[in-house]
């Protein structure tokens, strides 16, 4: 066996180094089983005590805190850094209406991707719906300018 490769411990074959986990302690820093041995641990575990891995969560406010800026990160490439700017940036109003909700949501073009910026929920529904169509938007505001009794606004 080389330098470079690893046995694992459950299915036994050699494999290379980078087909194990990274792991602090671990032979070479790498977890005993390989990535795909590791997998079917983690979702035999998940399977048996998925009840208390959820309740868990659930009472965590950490965790939830935590899972939100990863999905951030995740599905809009924004850090927790970036939003907190842009939520500075728009003094914690949403971006159309200027209402301040408890949590602004992230508005972004769905085919590009880029981050627009942030929304209340009703509006980044809206804006959803008129399938991001500034042409929609326009046509919408027309309809209810022409349509709409004058309101009394009470900012």
């Amino acid at each position: 066996m080389g330098a470079a490769t690893k046995v694992c411990r459950d299915c036994r074959l050699e494999k290379p180094l980078d087909a194990f986990p990274l792991q602090k302690g671990g032979r070479l820093g790498r977890h005993p089983l390989c990535k795909p041995c590791r997998a079917a641990q983690e979702r035999r575990r998940y399977e048996r005590d998925r009840e208390q891995i959820l309740e868990r969560r659930r009472g965590n406010p950490v965790i939830l805190k935590r899972a939100r800026w990863r999905a951030l990160e995740r599905k809009y490439g924004l850090s927790q850094h970036e939003y907190e700017a842009l939520y500075v940036t728009q003094r914690g109003c949403c971006t159309i209406c200027g209402l301040r909700p408890r949590r602004l949501v992230v508005d972004h073009d769905h085919v590009t991707g880029h981050v627009r910026g942030l929304l209340c929920s009703n509006c980044n529904f809206a804006v959803g719906e008129l399938e991001d169509d500034p042409d929609r938007c326009v046509a919408a505001a027309a309809y209810l300018a022409r349509t709409s009794t004058p309101r009394r606004t009470a900012r």
